[in-house]
């Protein structure tokens, strides 16, 4: 197709896109969907007074999915000490391995 104007090389790829999501009972349910709708990255936010655990519901769907990217958008440090956070995302890169950034968004 031409246009009557150069379309940017920018503009020719497709956006990639997101989502958030509470680590809840049917996280790994709504992360494969997301991967299915060729989400680029799941988000999980930390919020231990309203919800499961962050790195546990992370390594539930570093188990059931294949390719999607996984990240905390918001980890509150103050709640876990140091090094079971670091245990925690040993465990999280374990399942989904690969360099320092999240798996598929490369």
């Amino acid at each position: 197709m031409t246009t009557p104007f150069p379309v940017p090389r920018l503009m020719r790829t497709r956006p990639r896109y997101s989502c958030a999501l509470a680590p809840a009972a049917g996280v790994v349910d709504t992360a494969r969907l997301a991967e299915r709708l060729g989400y680029r990255r799941v988000w999980l936010f930390d919020s231990p007074a309203l919800h499961s655990d962050v790195w546990v519901a992370l390594a539930r769907i570093a188990s059931g999915t294949d390719r999607i990217g996984l990240a905390t958008g918001v980890a509150v440090p103050g709640l876990r000490h140091p090094m079971v956070t670091a245990s925690a995302i040993g465990s999280v890169h374990e399942l989904a391995p690969g360099p320092a950034t999240p798996r598929g968004t490369r």
